[in-house]
């Protein structure tokens, strides 16, 4: 996967989406049991539409929306 705003292609680790959305929605993927790796599982994750509070404690609608968009900010929607 590449993206365009910065340029990298392959795996690039789920904590670069720091600059792009806020510690607390960040920390509410990455400390889940089954965290995703990489922005491209992010990506996958918001796609099949498994970014819930079933999925990730405490991640409601606000945050999962700062996701998505953060997701498009950085050149991945």
């Amino acid at each position: 996967m590449t993206s365009p705003a910065s340029g990298h292609c392959g795996a690039i680790a789920a904590g670069c989406l720091a600059s792009v959305i806020s510690l607390t929605a960040l920390n509410r993927l990455l400390h889940a049991y089954d965290a995703p790796q990489t922005v491209g599982d992010v990506v996958r994750l918001c796609q099949d539409g498994k970014l819930t509070s079933d999925n990730f404690k405490w991640l409601g609608p606000r945050r999962r929306s700062e996701i998505e968009v953060g997701l498009v900010l950085a050149g991945f929607g």
